[in-house]
């Protein structure tokens, strides 16, 4: 005969046949009659029901009433219609639960807020801080560590999760590398956060920082300190009722200033001599101006009294004026533009002794000379010397004297023999008319024997008389008809001719105009050599020393350059494609059938793109200069930018 299972209230839980088992109606296993081996399931069942069911998921078929030990949160839970609840602590979830009951709990972790339900609603127990929004605020008991790494309890105030202040019954020093509020040391009450600020009136105090208050020193009385005055702060020291006089620090400067408009500074002293007080530093905020032991100076630097300058003095004005009646200088040197590098600069520099006119001794740079507006005038038994070597004395000439250009005749001498004879001035040696014809003899310059008219490579013959076609063949010719001559054949004038090239620069258009100048010349020094190799070297196979010493430029031959500079623009055009189509009966039943029956284009039909260069043009101007004074070695140099 079957068992009929029936629940507390009276209902109908399961029916079981003879000798069946029910392991799906309940959470434990239901035994029919008369079944064999039943006893395993039969313990199986005391054991879950002494454990709750303990385990990590709910028991299957649970009945309403029915507990049950979750081992994952390690509560008690009751089933309760449809889910189980804890029995005697908080629901702990992070949304609202369902089907509650009167009287559960429920805390959010998230909010740390803690429940009740009321029957209707979910209503907090207490007004409790957010902390994951609002931030820890109030007083907590906390554990910290020390330096020996040892355990101190204190009680820490904090406001939106900032520490304002700590409290503890021990001094403690904690770890330098973990400092706390500021500090490295706890003392024996509270220690505040260094921003924080406690408003309000003190009207006495004991000890300040383990200080006796009259260890302090007053701000509304006049007192004096033993120890020293240290302002642990740039800001500084502020003096007077109006913050006039300042001492402070400024980008590792210590700065003594006057903080208001229109303040002067004055440094006074005692006088030993007098006992007055005297002013030895005035600064005149008005006028710029500074006096040293001048009440009001004048300049900007005002001395009263003498100045002794044990190094050295450098004067970087335009002008420098003494007005004392002597100037003495313990140097034996006194040097004039010191760091002038240039003789131009140089020129016109010397020195200048006023009177009714300027005396002068000044130096000419054209001349690479010093002249003087004044005569020299040397004691009788002084003479005039170059090269340690007397040239001129009151009464005669140097023994060492071999030339006298400054001779304007010399006796009728029948002959004149000389080992060498120097001509430094035109019209020296003249050709006297003859006195009754009026006309001039010739002048014969012969030379002894076989030898040579040899002017010795330093000396020219200037003055000739331009040559004429029918001179005779034997006529020295002039430069002058040379080069004429010269430019007749070759279309030029010669060296004096401007050169010109072409050249493009595109390549170093961003470079600096200094390393275009020198991507120039590079080119230049090829095309126009200067060294007499025509660019080719001595080594290369086709070096011909003959042909190429007609390419060597000489010093002072320019050469125009114009440089190109070519930037390109595209422009690519799209081709438009408009189809027409009509509709046909294609036939076997099919109609209106689109067939396409022309295609035309709109807008340009090429595919090809355009390229425009832009050329843009600069026309610069390079001369051959000496590469030193009186060289003969010269270089192409950059001289201007002429378009």
């Amino acid at each position: 005969m079957s068992y009929t299972i029936k629940l507390t209230n009276g209902k109908t839980l399961a029916v079981l046949a003879d000798q069946s088992f029910d392991k799906a109606s309940t959470s434990i296993t239901l035994i029919g009659k008369n079944v064999n081996a039943y006893g395993n399931d039969l313990n199986n069942n005391f054991v879950g029901l002494l454990e709750n069911f303990a385990g990590t998921s709910e028991p299957r078929s649970p009945l309403k009433g029915q507990t049950w030990f979750d081992t994952v949160e390690g509560r008690l839970k009751v089933y309760h219609t449809d889910s189980f609840k804890p029995v005697g602590s908080p629901i702990v979830s992070n949304v609202e639960p369902g089907q509650a009951l009167q009287g559960d709990l429920w805390l959010n972790p998230d909010t740390k807020e803690l429940k009740f339900y009321d029957g209707s609603a979910f209503y907090p127990t207490s007004e409790v801080a957010n902390y994951a929004e609002l931030g820890k605020a109030g007083w907590f008991v906390e554990t910290i560590q020390d330096l020996s790494n040892d355990d101190h309890v204190v009680a820490n105030l904090y406001s939106n999760d900032t520490l304002m202040a700590c409290v503890t019954d021990t001094t403690i020093n904690l770890n330098p590398s973990v400092p706390l509020l500021g500090t490295t040391t706890l003392r024996v009450g509270m220690t505040l956060n260094p921003s924080m600020r406690i408003y309000g009136t003190v009207t006495n105090t004991l000890n300040w920082l383990d200080l006796s208050s009259s260890t302090f020193i007053q701000r509304n009385l006049f007192q004096a300190t033993t120890g020293a005055l240290h302002l642990n702060t740039n800001t500084g020291l502020y003096v007077g009722t109006g913050t006039e006089i300042r001492l402070f620090m400024e980008n590792n400067v210590a700065v003594l200033a006057a903080s208001t408009t229109g303040t002067n500074f004055e440094l006074r002293y005692n006088n030993n001599v007098s006992g007055n007080t005297a002013t030895a530093l005035v600064v005149d905020s008005v006028n710029n101006r500074m006096g040293i032991f001048r009440k009001t100076p004048s300049t900007t630097l005002d001395v009263q009294g003498d100045v002794l300058i044990r190094g050295t003095l450098n004067v970087l004005g335009t002008s420098t004026t003494i007005t004392s009646n002597d100037l003495q200088v313990g140097d034996k040197n006194i040097i004039l533009a010191n760091t002038n590098t240039s003789d131009v600069v140089a020129d016109g520099g010397g020195i200048i002794l006023k009177g009714a006119s300027d005396k002068e001794i000044l130096y000419t740079d054209i001349n690479q000379s010093w002249r003087s507006n004044q005569n020299f005038d040397i004691e009788a038994t002084k003479a005039y010397k170059i090269g340690a070597t007397n040239v001129l004395t009151s009464s005669s000439l140097g023994v060492g004297i071999r030339h006298a250009p400054g001779i304007v005749a010399l006796p009728s001498l029948n002959e004149f023999t000389a080992t060498t004879y120097y001509v430094n001035s035109p019209g020296i040696i003249k050709v006297k008319p003859d006195p009754l014809l009026g006309t001039y003899a010739d002048l014969y310059i012969t030379s002894t024997g076989t030898g040579w008219i040899n002017l010795g490579g330093l000396t020219q013959i200037k003055g000739s008389a331009p040559i004429q076609p029918s001179d005779p063949d034997d006529t020295l010719i002039t430069k002058e008809y040379f080069e004429d001559q010269l430019t007749l054949a070759t279309g030029g004038t010669g060296f004096r001719k401007t050169y010109s090239m072409s050249i493009d620069i595109t390549p170093v258009t961003t470079a600096t105009q200094n390393d275009i100048h020198n991507y120039i010349i590079s080119y230049l020094s090829r095309t126009f050599p200067i060294n007499g190799y025509n660019g080719i070297n001595p080594g290369d196979p086709g070096y011909d020393a003959t042909e190429n010493s007609y390419y060597s430029i000489p010093i002072g031959a320019r050469a125009n350059v114009i440089c190109h500079i070519y930037t390109v623009t595209t422009q690519v055009f799209s081709l438009n494609l408009n189809k027409t189509s009509t509709l046909v009966n294609k036939g076997a039943g099919v109609e209106n059938v689109s067939v396409l029956t022309d295609v035309a284009t709109t807008g340009s039909a090429a595919f090809t793109s355009v390229y425009r260069p832009i050329v843009n043009h600069l026309v610069k101007a390079f001369k051959v200069m000496a590469i030193s004074t009186g060289s003969s070695v010269g270089t192409w140099t950059f001289v201007a930018n002429i378009a």
